[in-house]
């Protein structure tokens, strides 16, 4: 296989003095690629950009050897019993929109990485690239561009999120495990490059709630931010402690004013998708008693999904108070949904789209929970989310809908909706929880050196204890010596 019968050639992108035509360039790294007339292994530099994966000899080459082109391609993992001495090996293939793209005698492109974590990350990055022209590629994807692949505005959530969430309200709702056993790898892995692919596969019935489940943790987590974004991270953590402080003596509705504050200040399509998760777990949590799946449990499921720290903390301590905390901000949206999302609305800035609908989530049935009970207290109690009035567009047949619409009344998201005070708030608590914080370590860091010093005292005295206890032996046996000594000498002479 040679480079210019399956890839643009190098004079082709010699042109530009920019190979990438400043375009970022996403990822880089070594790979061993085949080529040559007699197909032998030669190991290359590859960089992806616009759209196109580089090769070059030496990372400091200015011109590329030659470039593949990306979209309309496909990219397979080649089975290890194909290739037994290359263990992670892939290649990219020709898709059915550009056949035409590779030659007939040579219609692949094969590579391969070092290590399994690095194949799949290039894999992640060319998928993205091969499919994201055509609604795919949305895995590791920012959720925005991910929406605006699909056709979708921010009110509305992923494909792949709707999908998934609705198929486990119809089937996983009272699924033993749910989110805590683990499905088939093998169809989650298929289901993912099938959405990947901009595809639009089906879930199978009750055998897939453990994949389904499993694949939209997949999604969340692989969002290159968090949903509440590293930016505010320790602004949630804050507003959560004053929550948890003060939750016993405070009116909930006002302690909650820092957290809407902050709620306004993210993506608007990070608090649809964070909405449209909160109501979903909210009907998980009404079917505990048969899922075995409490708040708490949510809370470290999604946790990570929602709020972590852009650092990795070493210190194990400091790791746990934040996962605790973390926990804390979970539950704080599953249980104060209603004031922290019922105004909801888009910010003025944005213009209002009427397809709220486009994006719903089927309504559990919850009559066989309490059917002695006033519907209005069960809700109440369950956290179960109410439905906004039907319009025209559902039909009767079809499933009832939780709307996410919110009323286009509320001032909720509008930038000049809260005054400067409670930012200003919200940051005299990160500076007061930060400053608590430092106090508490350094009370602990001193109860530690007390207490290293007091086992060095009583490791030194236990010492001295030992010296005189020897000292004490040595001389009580020279003692016993000299009086065998002496005792044996009387019963000579008698």
């Amino acid at each position: 296989m040679t480079d210019t019968q399956t890839t643009t050639p190098a004079t082709a992108v010699a042109d530009s003095a920019l190979w990438h035509q400043n375009k970022p360039v996403v990822h880089t790294g070594w790979l061993v690629k085949q080529g040559g007339r007699r197909k032998n292994w030669k190991r290359r530099w590859f960089a992806i950009s616009a759209n196109q994966i580089f090769y070059f000899k030496d990372p400091k080459d200015a011109v590329p050897l030659a470039a593949i082109q990306l979209f309309g391609n496909e990219v397979r993992v080649i089975p290890e019993s194909q290739e037994p001495r290359k263990r992670f090996c892939f290649e990219i293939i020709p898709g059915g929109e550009t056949k035409t793209m590779m030659t007939d005698n040579h219609r692949t492109f094969i590579m391969y990485a070092a290590t399994k974590p690095e194949m799949e990350t290039w894999l992640s990055y060319i998928r993205k690239e091969c499919y994201a022209p055509r609604g795919g590629g949305m895995f590791g994807t920012d959720l925005a561009a991910t929406l605006e692949r699909e056709g979708r505005t921010d009110d509305q959530v992923p494909m792949v999120v709707e999908k998934t969430l609705n198929y486990l309200v119809q089937f996983g709702l009272k699924e033993e495990g749910l989110f805590r056993k683990s499905g088939l790898a093998a169809r989650i892995n298929k289901l993912k490059e099938q959405f990947a692919k901009g595809e639009n596969p089906e879930l199978d019935g009750e055998a897939d709630v453990h994949v389904g489940a499993a694949l939209f943790k997949m999604y969340l987590r692989e969002l290159p931010e968090p949903l509440l974004t590293f930016q505010h991270h320790g602004e949630f953590i804050a507003a959560a402690q004053i929550y948890t402080d003060n939750a016993a003596t405070t009116d909930h509705a006002t302690l909650l004013v820092p957290v809407r504050a902050l709620l306004s200040k993210l993506p608007p399509c990070n608090v649809t998708l964070l909405r449209f998760l909160c109501q979903f777990l909210r009907q998980v949590l009404v079917h505990e008693a048969s899922n075995r799946m409490g708040i708490d449990n949510l809370a470290t499921v999604f946790g990570p999904c929602l709020l972590r720290d852009r650092q990795n903390h070493d210190d194990p301590l400091t790791q746990l108070g934040l996962s605790k905390m973390i926990n804390v901000v979970v539950k704080m949206f599953l249980q104060e949904f209603d004031i922290l999302f019922s105004d909801l609305s888009v910010p003025k800035a944005l213009p209002r789209s009427t397809s709220w609908r486009k994006t719903t989530l089927i309504e559990a049935d919850l009559s066989d929970d309490s059917d002695d009970e006033d519907a209005t207290a069960r809700d109440r109690r369950s956290g179960r989310v109410r439905r906004e009035s039907s319009q025209a567009e559902s039909s009767p047949t079809s499933p009832t809908p939780l709307s996410p619409g919110p009323s286009s009344a509320s001032p909720f998201l509008q930038p000049d909706a809260f005054p400067v005070q409670h930012s200003n708030t919200v940051r005299a608590s990160v500076a007061e929880v930060a400053e608590s914080r430092v106090k508490d370590l350094e009370a602990k860091v001193a109860n530690l050196e007390e207490r290293l010093k007091m086992a060095e005292i009583r490791y030194l005295e236990e010492w001295q204890t030992r010296q005189h206890l020897e000292l004490v032996s040595a001389e009580l046996q020279r003692k016993l010596k000299d009086y065998e000594e002496k005792d044996g000498l009387k019963s000579a002479s008698s």
